[in-house]
């Protein structure tokens, strides 16, 4: 015989969706915040402008948003699910050129598993809420969270791999742009191993202040470096007489130079850096096989959602407070309302 023990909660009110107007506004809301940050993304990946950028990253925190209010307010397990994972594809409607008539199977599957991870991290947190005794905001929120990271970032991920390596997104003016600002911000580190290196200068005067360096922490420098103008074996560098000094350390930079060149190229001393370093990149890159560039794409985005995603983890909590705070201003304005729900428990004793 099987003892059945049960729950049983009364409540003067029903837990269900009484407004499909608030849903459907949850709903549009979601959807239009989604398609805007895969639209300035786009612009992103297409222009390197970090306003882009920016935007991008501003319509995804609020989407993430709208989501779990969305998973918190609509009690419909099946509707719930239903809407994330329309708003999940909604941004196919800005990719229409690679939907018809030669659909992009990448593009779709993206969507489609964006809406999938989406569509299942609301619902398993509408889940946990329903079967918690209380609303505790902060743990129902982090079993929303780790799932629509995920699929939010999958998105972009795919778009990064399919702008630059399948619709040939990568322009001559665009890789400039990227060399240059990716110069531009590592150039305070360099400056600290290498002081008065800017990556805007000639590539001579960079190795010049690289071979200074050098020189100058060297407890003494040869003769053959500095050839027939040392009487002696060798000397500090910093006894040398100014002129001395001057032709020493072209010298090393002239030898630096052709080290360099000897395997990444023909470099001149009177190129820039940032023009230097995007020939050298994009003369690799046409001489690699369309195979190996595939390859070395898809391995290039599963780095970027792995190193996007670990960093963004860190930043959930922000997400959630601002959740909380429009859960607490929407109670508080009556657009929602918490109701107390009671309970009795069947239990032995002797």
């Amino acid at each position: 015989m099987k003892d059945n023990y049960t729950v049983v909660r009364q409540s003067k009110e029903e837990e269900a969706d009484r407004s499909g107007l608030k849903i459907l506004f949850f709903g549009l809301t979601g959807a239009a915040l989604w398609v805007l940050t895969a639209y300035a993304v786009q612009l992103f990946f297409t222009t390197a402008e970090a306003r882009y950028l920016v935007g991008g990253l501003a319509a995804g925190f609020f989407f993430l948003v709208a989501l779990i209010l969305e998973g918190f307010f609509v009690k419909n397990g099946l509707l719930l699910r239903a809407i994330a994972a329309l708003q999940g594809v909604a941004p196919l409607a800005l990719f229409t050129e690679y939907l018809y008539p030669v659909p992009s199977i990448p593009l779709i599957a993206g969507a489609v598993l964006a809406a999938a991870f989406i569509a299942g991290g609301v619902g398993h947190g509408a889940h946990v809420l329903k079967n918690s005794m209380k609303v505790s905001f902060m743990a129902v929120t982090r079993a929303f969270l780790p799932r629509l990271l995920t699929g939010v970032l999958l998105f972009a991920t795919v778009l990064f791999y399919l702008n630059y390596f399948a619709w040939g997104g990568f322009s001559d003016a665009l890789g400039r742009k990227l060399v240059d600002q990716f110069l531009k911000s590592s150039e305070p580190v360099v400056g600290l191993v290498w002081s008065g290196v800017r990556l805007d200068q000639t590539v001579g005067e960079v190795l010049a202040r690289v071979a200074e360096k050098q020189l100058r922490n060297m407890p003494a420098v040869d003769q053959k470096m500095v050839r027939q103008y040392l009487a002696g074996d060798e000397m500090s560098f910093s006894r040398l007489t100014p002129e001395l000094q001057k032709r020493t350390v072209q010298g090393a930079a002239e030898a630096l130079r052709v080290a360099l060149a000897a395997r990444l190229g023909p470099i001149a001393g009177d190129e820039k850096v940032t023009d230097a370093a995007y020939r050298i990149a994009a003369g690799y890159a046409t001489r690699v096989s369309p195979g190996t560039q595939t390859i070395a794409g898809v391995l290039l985005a599963l780095a970027l959602f792995l190193s996007l995603r670990g960093f963004f983890s860190l930043f959930l909590w922000l997400v959630a407070f601002v959740a909380y705070l429009f859960f607490k201003l929407l109670v508080a304005v009556g657009f929602a309302r918490v109701v107390t729900e009671s309970a009795t428990r069947e239990f032995v004793i002797l």
